[in-house]
């Protein structure tokens, strides 16, 4: 159970947060095109799905709006940008702005914001991202202090007691 491990995780002790997503770092694994609502323009944008604790594992500081929070249903329909992807639509107030996802004919509100991020090599420019909301991705990321080796050791035990033997 995801959740059950999630929760055992947190109790560790040195781990501060612990979040999912279907991304592997560095880099993003999806590169796609969207549209700005009313607009036939195509955009080309890195995506990556993650949970509503993926902010404080990763740290990333918010520009304006919002990251996705339990408190709004909604958010499974909104969508998070980093600045460069701002640029790259050219919003000037990009909060409630709407983007148009061909491949699920998805219509996704742009809620906040993210300050950009080297998610790629520091060699390259930030390219143009957005993050999705997702509740069952499977790629832990954990933000921990202390030792590592004690910490995987930890995780390695609880994966045991969780797993039914799945390595």
């Amino acid at each position: 159970n995801r959740e059950a491990f999630r929760n055992s995780l947190s109790d560790v002790t040195g781990v501060d947060k612990v979040s999912y997503t279907n991304n592997v770092f560095p880099g993003v694994n999806n590169t796609t095109v969207f549209k700005a609502s009313g607009s036939e323009q195509d955009h080309i944008m890195g995506q990556y799905f993650a949970d509503y604790d993926h902010i404080e594992v990763m740290k990333l500081a918010m520009k304006e709006g919002r990251y996705f929070s339990r408190d709004f249903p909604s958010d499974s329909l909104g969508i998070v940008l980093n600045e460069a992807a701002v640029k790259e639509f050219g919003f000037t107030n990009p909060l409630g702005e709407e983007l148009y996802y061909a491949p699920t004919k998805e219509r996704l509100k742009v809620i906040g914001v993210v300050k950009d991020f080297n998610f790629e090599s520091f060699k390259l420019e930030v390219r143009p991202l957005s993050i999705r909301l997702t509740q069952n991705d499977n790629n832990l990321l954990v933000r921990y202090q202390g030792n590592p080796q004690a910490l995987v050791a930890n995780i390695a035990t609880i994966w045991k007691q969780n797993s039914n033997n799945q390595p």
